[in-house]
């Protein structure tokens, strides 16, 4: 991950206000490229938050931007996705989840 051209890309595009980084816990290559999102995210001025304690229910593979609701989508959200293309992480998918707490937008990185 280029962390000083997803910084770029965040900041160039809208601000992102609040983001949760959360790895697969015990795998080592998720926890060292969340730890590298989260540092992109945080020097584009973003706020972090500490990720809410969940029971992994399954292990996908990828990037994913999660939301609380379709209908109730944070600011932010659809810029932090483009900011990703644009900084050429691939294969960012999206979903929802209603353990994520509203207004809050997740990065899970599941990597095998």
């Amino acid at each position: 991950l280029q962390v000083d051209s997803l910084s770029f890309h965040l900041v160039q595009i809208s601000p992102v206000t609040s983001v949760a980084v959360r790895h697969i816990p015990g795998n080592s290559e998720s926890q060292m490229y969340a730890d590298q999102l989260a540092a992109a995210i945080k020097k584009a001025g973003c706020t972090l938050r500490r990720p809410r304690f969940l029971i992994d229910e399954h292990n996908g593979s990828g990037l994913w931007v999660t939301l609380h609701s379709a209908d109730n989508i944070p600011p932010g959200a659809d810029a932090l996705i483009a900011a990703l293309k644009g900084a050429n992480v691939e294969s960012v998918k999206s979903t929802t989840s209603e353990a994520i707490e509203p207004g809050v937008i997740y990065l899970f990185v599941e990597l095998p």
